[in-house]
């Protein structure tokens, strides 16, 4: 778990209620949380030092006067907003292992990128699949595999298929021809 750097489980409730006390807020206060061992080194260059609640909070003052503090002000509705939002994802993500992964069979299509593009690709694919039967048995194969949607899927993996050609095509030089890739170099 995550957290702010020097808060522990314990010290969050008094930070929390010293942040939002009512008779504090008009003062403006600012609470921090600081590391317990940073706090521990810093008491070791005081030599000889009682360990007494008065002295405790003087070398607290100290050590926020000599400008030792490295962390932000505590904010604590934040802070506990995200551990809730943590709490919740970690509740999520155990009873989806529980129920296994789902995929739905109807999904929305990614419509990134040009829609004119992608609306002459996939009638250049529809026409390509009447003329070659490589593309043909392509989109027979995917129309088969579902049950809804079906010319639709079939024809956008055909165009797909389509592109990934025309790329590699353009990309070697070469120019297509049923029978074998004629090299134009």
């Amino acid at each position: 778990m995550n957290e702010e750097p020097g808060c522990s489980f314990y010290s969050i409730h008094i930070a929390n209620f010293l942040a939002s006390d009512q008779r504090l807020l008009p003062f403006n206060p600012f609470v921090y949380c600081l590391n317990p061992k940073m706090t521990a080194n810093y008491r070791r260059s005081f030599i000889g030092m009682d360990k007494t609640d008065p002295k405790d909070a003087f070398l607290l003052a100290d050590f926020a006067r000599v400008g030792r503090i490295n962390t932000q002000p505590w904010r604590g509705s934040q802070f506990l907003a995200l551990q809730r939002l943590r709490h919740r994802l970690h509740i999520v993500e155990a009873t989806s292992r529980e129920k296994g992964y789902f995929q739905a069979e109807d999904t929305a299509m990614s419509k990134a990128g040009n829609r004119y593009l992608r609306y002459y690709l996939i009638e250049a694919a529809n026409s390509v699949r009447h003329h070659i039967p490589e593309n043909n048995y392509f989109y027979h194969k995917k129309f088969t595999e579902v049950k809804t949607h079906q010319h639709k899927r079939a024809l956008a993996l055909t165009s797909r298929k389509l592109i990934r050609l025309i790329y590699g095509l353009l990309d070697k030089n070469q120019l297509y021809s049923q029978m074998k890739v004629v090299s134009t170099t």
